[in-house]
């Protein structure tokens, strides 16, 4: 039987540059391609067509927060699925969601662009 390998990552490709720079160098990944956020089923059938392909792991680390509602109901029979708790990729650039509704609340007028 095949080892299996504990996790893995599946994220936007907004934050691939910030999570490639921190993730262990051996641990498997997958980024979808940002424009998916523009239909949020579309997004949330990809995901689910990622969980269904891989067979090698048995954790699924989200790079993605509610990202328009997409991860809202997602499910795998095979995988544990971990998914943050914010509602998209600026409150985990931010580090937090509390970081997030803190800067919010100062100027809540502020755009935010990474890079990705």
């Amino acid at each position: 039987m095949k080892n299996m390998k504990h996790c893995k990552l599946i994220a936007c490709r907004t934050l691939e540059d910030e999570l490639l720079s921190v993730i262990p160098e051996e641990m498997d990944y997958e980024f979808l391609d940002y424009a998916l956020h523009d239909t949020p089923e579309i997004l949330k059938q990809k995901l689910c067509e990622a969980f269904a392909a891989d067979h090698d792991h048995n954790t699924i680390l989200m790079g993605y927060g509610l990202c328009s509602n997409s991860v809202l109901g997602i499910s795998s029979p095979r995988h544990r699925l971990v998914i943050p708790r914010v509602h998209d990729c600026i409150s985990l650039l931010l580090g937090s969601r509390e970081r997030y509704d803190k800067e919010f609340s100062k100027v809540p007028a502020t755009f935010y662009l990474s890079e990705g």
